[in-house]
């Protein structure tokens, strides 16, 4: 056997083939967290804490994912008899809502109505250059 160095910590292995018949014999004797009185060697017991499915929680509905989250835009609000246009970054989305969340440079945070849900929307209203 030739010794193999791992490549991140330059550790000195080797590697072999476990014999058929050695593991037949420990999967006859033992099973996880099962002591064999036969065999002074036993597997540990299963960890409560390492997961076993692995597949992603849906995120709440407070807390929604949306093409427009981190992205800065433009918004357009009546100040007093006059619309203008403040730069704002969205934040988070609610989707029961339908709602954004956007932080103003000079002022607070605050939540305003999509006119369409994130479902409904299409591919050619995301782009970059759109301004419907």
């Amino acid at each position: 056997w030739k010794p193999q160095i791992e490549p991140n910590f330059q550790t000195i292995f080797w590697c072999s083939n476990v014999p058929p018949s050695w593991l037949e014999e420990w999967n006859q004797h033992v099973q996880p967290g099962e002591k064999s009185k036969e065999i002074p060697i036993h597997l540990p017991p299963e960890n409560p804490f390492v997961p076993s499915r692995y597949d992603l929680k849906e995120l709440p509905a407070g807390d929604s994912h949306h093409p427009l989250l981190n992205a800065t835009i433009k918004v357009c609000l009546a100040v007093g008899r006059t619309k203008q246009w403040f730069p704002a970054t969205v934040i988070q989305y609610d989707r029961k809502k339908n709602s954004i969340k956007l932080s103003y440079e000079d002022d607070e945070d605050r939540w305003h109505t999509l006119d369409l849900h994130h479902a409904d929307m299409k591919p050619e209203l995301m782009t970059p250059d759109y301004e419907g």
